[in-house]
Parts: C-alpha cells; sequence; structure tokens
C-alpha cells in the first residue's frame, strides 16, 4: 500500500523488556515464533539526556506505542482510503462500507496493541439480502486490504493527472 522505507510490520514489544522489534512472524495461534529485526529500545536513560531517568511503566507504554506503528499506519491508509471513496462515490454502497468497517476494525486492533490490550478479532460489515431469501454475509480482511489499495491506486493516478 506505500512505498514506505521503515522495517516491515508487524512489530512486536520483547516480553518482559522494553525492545521493540519488527517483521516478526506468528503461530497459528497468534503468538509470536520469531522476533524479526530490532527496531528500537525505550531505554531508561538515553545518552542523549543524562539528567533524565524513564520508570519502568513509562518506558514500556512507549514501547507498546512504538510497536503498534505499522498497524496505526495501516489504519490510517484504509481510513483515508475510505474517506477517498466517499467524497468521490467510489465503488457500490456496500463496497463503501466494507471500507468504513475494515478501517475500524484495523484502527480498533492497532489501539488495543498500542494500550496492551488483548487485539479483537477482525470483524468486517455484514451484508444482508432479504429477498427472495436471507443471506448474510461478512467480509474477510483480504477484501478490505484489496479495496484500500484499489481506492489509493485511484487517488495517486488522479493526483498525477493533477500534476501531469
Amino acid at each position: 500500500m506505500s512505498d514506505a522505507k521503515w522495517t516491515p510490520g508487524p512489530w512486536r514489544v520483547e516480553q518482559d523488556t522494553t525492545l521493540v522489534w519488527g517483521n516478526c512472524t506468528f503461530g497459528d495461534d497468534g503468538v509470536v515464533e520469531r522476533l524479526g529485526i530490532p527496531v528500537a529500545d525505550m531505554c531508561g536513560n538515553p545518552s542523549w539526556s543524562r539528567d533524565t531517568v524513564i520508570d519502568w511503566e513509562t518506558r514500556a507504554a512507549n514501547a507498546r506505542l512504538t510497536s503498534a506503528a505499522p498497524a496505526l499506519y495501516e489504519a490510517a491508509q484504509a481510513h483515508r482510503a475510505w474517506s477517498y471513496a466517499e467524497k468521490h462515490g467510489l465503488g457500490s454502497f456496500d463496497q463503501r462500507m466494507a471500507l468504513c468497517s475494515h478501517a475500524e476494525s484495523l484502527t480498533l486492533r492497532a489501539m488495543a496493541q498500542a494500550d496492551g490490550e488483548p487485539e479483537p478479532a477482525y470483524k468486517g460489515t455484514v451484508g444482508m439480502t432479504i429477498w427472495p431469501h436471507v443471506e448474510l454475509t461478512e467480509t474477510e480482511e483480504s477484501e478490505g486490504r484489496a479495496l484500500v489499495a484499489l481506492c489509493l491506486e485511484h487517488e495517486r493516478a488522479a493526483r498525477s493527472n493533477k500534476e501531469g
């Protein structure tokens, strides 16, 4: 979705430390299987600030917030795509609702990570057809990501056409 130069996510805090690792891999149970690349250490007494000592709770909170950066960025991109789709009337109403639900779900997940809470399961939008029979469908996370990519690509193309 972006040409980001930072370490790929997901990022996580190593247990019982303030070390933030990027490009982590997870098992089927959602537990970190492998810490990837060291990204940051929320040390308590940074060398550039000899007079400031940061307590453990604050360092741990800083590490959680830092580790949530890629997830927060992805949620912001989803909100941007949804806003763009709404402003320009892209796609169907159901597709725009799927974008909205996708952005909301990513935001809730990122905020939980930053707060050190359990991350909620992805919750896509539920569509309902009543006539001639009732049919409930829920969007998948991959569908939301695809819609975000399409909207952001449309936005980039529109911006290029304006500049060119």
